[in-house]
This record gives structure tokens, C-alpha cells and sequence, in this order.
């Protein structure tokens, strides 16, 4: 077996699609994972707060926004806009949890993806640089 160039690596379709019921809204609603980097984003927004003890708002609105950017339509494009959140935010709590939890699942976030997060932000804290 061959090893795998960074061509390979960067050029690999590895985007995978779910489809979660949501009868509160009369269908399906499709989803994509978080990117590494949108994964990154909301597990550095998590442990912030809860090390801070305070903003558990903004954990909502990071949901929501995990939800913004992997809903996505037949093509694998977001249907959302960021302007969208706020409108998210005032919908039906059981579908939105629905779909949070299904695509965490579906990033490779488990439960202890939030005590994941905090030890590697306090270690980065606790450290000058990144690469040690």
C-alpha cells in the first residue's frame, strides 16, 4: 500500500452527507460535517466559556452556527446565511438539537470533544508556542 501524497490528501473528496428527520418541519433535512477548521472554531469557542464560566449564550449561538454551516441542499451548498442564525435561534428547540447532535456525531465529536477542548486551550495558554 502506498503512502499518500499531499495531492492525495488535499485533493480527496472526503465530505460525507447525512439525512436527519425533522417532522416539525414536515421533512428531511440534509447535513455535511464541520471542516477542521469550523470544528476548531466552535471547540476554541467552547472551551473559552467554560473556563471563563460565563457567555453560555454564545455556545447557543456557536450551535447555531455549526447548524448555518453544514444544513446544505442536494448540491452539498449551505442553505443558510449567516444572517439566518438569529432566525434559527428562534425556532423549534427539538429539531435544532436534533441536528446539532447529528452533526457533531457526524464531525467526530463526542462527549468529550468540550474536555478535549478545554485542555488544549489551556495548554496553549500555558505555552508560548504552538509547536513546542
Amino acid at each position: 500500500m502506498a503512502f499518500l501524497g499531499r495531492d492525495d490528501i488535499l485533493g480527496a473528496e472526503d465530505t460525507e452527507y447525512n439525512e436527519i428527520d425533522c417532522p416539525e418541519w414536515g421533512g428531511m433535512v440534509r447535513i455535511k460535517p464541520l471542516t477542521a477548521m469550523q470544528r476548531a472554531r466552535i471547540q476554541g469557542t467552547m472551551a473559552e466559556i467554560y473556563q471563563a464560566k460565563k457567555g453560555y449564550d454564545r455556545l447557543g449561538k456557536s450551535h447555531l452556527q455549526m447548524i448555518a454551516w453544514c444544513v446544505v441542499d442536494e448540491d452539498g451548498k449551505p442553505i443558510f446565511t449567516p444572517g439566518d442564525i438569529d432566525k434559527l435561534g428562534a425556532k423549534n428547540a427539538a429539531p435544532i438539537q436534533r441536528l446539532r447532535d447529528a452533526i457533531m456525531k457526524l464531525s467526530g465529536m463526542d462527549d468529550d470533544a468540550v474536555e478535549e477542548a478545554e485542555e488544549d486551550f489551556t495548554e496553549t495558554q500555558e505555552s508560548d508556542s504552538l509547536f513546542d
